[in-house]
């Protein structure tokens, strides 16, 4: 039941947000995505339908478990739109999120910190560790844990 419900707000949002697969047993708590959407193909306004303002919102989230909820708004959480002009939102991040992140979780922080390097926003990993605790609801985050994530990404 779960992704025609993914699918038809991906449609109405007009967006390019690819659901590759879709675990079956979403609704026990497992994560949803297999695979991240694809970051650059990414508009804002798919971001927000998807993220929040999308009238099926409601309905998405009536067929998750909460676990499957935290998944899907830690996505949510770090994508980045690669337009220089749009920053990276972030909300709420509970603490032990890093325990959550998975190779999915890894490559999308990574293609963020790509995209602000190739908009010459900045120049290194190390200076992205930096400019990613000047977000909202990061302070948390363990310096350390997300360069060790850049560097499992392969950067």
């Amino acid at each position: 039941m779960i992704k025609p419900i993914l699918e038809k707000a991906a449609r109405e949002s007009k967006s390019s947000v690819y659901f590759k697969s879709i675990s079956q047993d979403a609704e026990q708590g497992n994560r949803i995505f297999d695979t991240p959407w694809d970051e650059k193909k990414l508009n804002k306004e798919a971001f927000y339908g998807i993220r929040g303002l999308h009238p099926l919102r409601k309905e998405i989230e009536k067929t998750m478990t909460e676990k499957a909820k935290n998944d899907l708004n830690l996505y949510l959480q770090l994508i980045a739109v690669t337009s220089p002009s749009n920053v990276i939102v972030s909300e709420k991040i509970e603490e032990d999120v890093l325990l959550t992140f998975s190779k999915d979780d890894v490559r999308v922080i990574c293609n963020i910190a790509r995209a602000f390097i190739s908009s010459k926003r900045i120049d290194s990993k190390e200076e992205f560790v930096d400019v990613f605790f000047d977000l909202p609801g990061t302070r948390h985050f363990n310096k350390s844990t997300i360069f060790a994530i850049l560097v499992e990404g392969g950067m």
